[in-house]
């Protein structure tokens, strides 16, 4: 099982990545996970870490998450942000305008299939649209984006995200080289 860990949330939430792990877990129902964790070390001072700070709550010998966590690791509306950010319609190059966001039943749950409850990897895919969205803008391409649905399908997120990467990293100028 591959569970993603967002620092930032770490970071708001107060939480160290053991008992957001633990929480994660519950969330998921992955309680054979748990009972082998328990195993390798004690994990009451984690449950009662995250009981006091309002993201478990303990119930007959077992801990159920509390909407505070599920807000926290889901996020409210994941979609309709990805949504937001989506263009709407464009000119296509023939001149006809085309809109981009059809299909919004089938594309939330195609979605939501992809990013699995995971923040982390929504906060990537919607860094990712938003480069895309600034670059084919600037480059006057945005005629050339695909619909939402298509866009979905084909991961193009995972084409945009090594220009994300580069443009998160410092430039660093050799000698003799010029700011452009």
């Amino acid at each position: 099982m591959v569970i993603e860990i967002n620092t930032d949330t770490l970071v708001e939430a107060k939480v160290t990545a053991n008992q957001f792990l633990l929480a994660q877990l519950i969330y998921e129902d992955s309680w054979n996970i748990i009972k082998s964790i328990k195993e390798l070390y004690d994990t009451q001072e984690d449950f009662d870490t995250l009981t006091s700070a309002g993201y478990l709550k303990s119930s007959r010998n077992a801990y159920i998450v509390t909407p505070k966590f599920v807000a926290l690791v889901k996020g409210q509306g994941m979609f309709e942000q990805l949504l937001a950010l989506f263009p709407t319609s464009v000119l296509r190059p023939d001149g006809t305008k085309d809109y981009l966001r059809v299909g919004h039943e089938r594309c939330k749950i195609r979605y939501n299939n992809i990013i699995k409850k995971s923040k982390a990897r929504h906060d990537h895919i919607v860094k990712c649209l938003e480069l895309e969205v600034d670059i084919r803008t600037q480059e006057n391409k945005l005629g050339y984006m695909k619909r939402l649905a298509n866009w979905l399908t084909a991961k193009e997120w995972e084409a945009w995200s090594p220009r994300l990467e580069e443009a998160s990293s410092p430039k660093t100028i050799s000698y003799g080289e010029d700011l452009e």
